[in-house]
């Protein structure tokens, strides 16, 4: 489709791209969708073109084999992120979140995270300001409508992802919804990995305390906490009482090396 719109733009518009619309003729669409999830890619020039009908497969994402299903939510993933205009501004995500299913909903936050892995800090902080902090706090707030447990873990696993922003990201966690973790136990040991604790020890803190009561057992991350909680000692805004609270969930969930921990404070 990219070489066909780069070589003739009105002819493409005329014969191949009405091949994707569902509301002419839905096998056809199906059939067309399935080839261009598999091999087919946007650019921004055919963006404009392509947009209405990426928003009119919403309806039909549930439809579509589960590998290519996720090859939707990667391609509205990358248009969020790299694609020229602000999908909350435009409404096309909320419209999205509005009508699919929470497995996708899950994806497409998963998708985010893998992106937001690959950006540098000054595109972060470019984005955040753009689109992704006004979006969580809009979610946290039920807007369109509050984020599944699947997707907010997801979400929760963007943390490492947003340095620059990492305290505000912390702040929208303290304001969402959280339920049961499961499924954000490599959060801890990407934490411990990188430069966080030493750069923001109180929103550092401030997440352990936010999400260590709703881990359940068997916690695997008790050495992870461990080996951050020295420096959170040492640092003055890390604030004392959050850190014996820290100390009596790693208690809770069966870490013996709380009571250890607990005695770095005094």
């Amino acid at each position: 489709m990219l070489f066909l719109f780069s070589t003739d733009a009105d002819w493409t518009r005329q014969n191949v791209l009405p091949l994707l619309d569902w509301s002419a003729e839905a096998q056809r669409a199906e059939q067309a969708w399935h080839g261009f999830l598999t091999w087919g890619s946007w650019s921004e020039a055919l963006l404009q073109d392509l947009m209405p009908l990426y928003e009119r497969t919403f309806p039909h994402a549930a439809e579509l084999p589960q590998r290519l299903r996720h090859q939707f939510t990667k391609h509205l993933a990358s248009i969020a992120v790299y694609g020229p205009g602000n999908p909350v501004e435009e409404g096309w995500l909320s419209r999205f979140l509005g009508v699919v299913e929470p497995e996708d909903r899950a994806n497409l936050a998963s998708d985010m995270g893998f992106i937001l892995r690959q950006l540098e800090e000054d595109a972060t902080q470019d984005l955040w300001g753009k689109w992704l902090g006004e979006y969580w706090s809009l979610r946290n707030q039920g807007i369109p409508l509050p984020p599944d447990p699947e997707e907010l873990e997801n979400m929760i696993d963007w943390i490492p992802n947003l340095a620059p922003v990492f305290s505000e990201a912390v702040e929208r966690i303290g304001e969402s919804p959280l339920s049961t973790i499961n499924h954000s136990r490599h959060l801890y040991r990407r934490l411990e990995q990188s430069s966080y604790v030493s750069r923001y020890p109180e929103a550092v803190a401030t997440l352990l305390h936010r999400l260590l009561p709703h881990a359940t057992e068997p916690f695997l991350n008790c050495a992870q906490v461990a080996d951050m909680f020295p420096e959170l000692v040492r640092s003055a805004d890390a604030p004392r009482s959050v850190l014996y609270r820290i100390c009596d969930e790693l208690a809770r969930l069966g870490c013996e090396n709380a009571t250890e921990l607990r005695g770095l404070i005094t």
